[in-house]
């Protein structure tokens, strides 16, 4: 499975990963992770019973790495399908300086699939009361770029402004 995201063909890496994220050990909850990851990277909807096997994962792995990377599954998987409530209620649960690497990429996604929202109203909702975490969460130029455009198209100029990073 790994080979196949290597050789960017995430869809076929997902199908290899699925009997092996059925189990309740620490290698099938790589696995959903892996699998939640193929789904992201292709700007698709995680399944709910992906996202639920992370967050049972999560309680089930105590307070390691793994149950972080699991957290961060969570995240992205809720975010995929629009619940955004639930994607930040994890964030904001995350304690800070615990895996922090975990946590500024699921932070990143988050805010790139919320980027990606049609709903005009739905994006407002989410992002206007995080526009400081959104930036705190070190975010790519073209994230920023993106977040800044469409809140100054929607009438929020102030709130872009403050996504974007002063220059250097």
């Amino acid at each position: 499975a790994r080979l196949e995201l290597a050789d960017k063909a995430p869809a076929a890496a997902a199908d290899l990963l699925g009997p092996v994220a059925q189990g309740k050990d620490a290698e099938a909850a790589r696995a959903v992770a892996m699998r939640i990851d193929s789904f992201i990277d292709r700007h698709r909807a995680v399944p709910e019973a992906e996202t639920q096997r992370a967050a049972d994962f999560v309680h089930l792995l105590g307070d390691g790495r793994d149950s972080y990377r699991m957290r961060r599954a969570q995240i992205l998987g809720a975010a995929s399908v629009g619940d955004f409530d639930t994607a930040f209620a994890v964030l904001d649960d995350w304690p800070a300086g615990t895996e922090d690497d975990l946590r500024h990429s699921a932070g990143q996604k988050a805010f790139d699939i919320l980027s990606r929202v049609p709903d005009d109203n739905l994006f407002l909702s989410r992002l206007l009361p995080r526009v400081a975490q959104a930036r705190e969460t070190g975010l790519g130029l073209n994230q920023q770029i993106a977040l800044s455009e469409r809140l100054s198209t929607l009438g929020f100029g102030e709130a872009g402004a403050s996504v974007l990073d002063p220059p250097a």
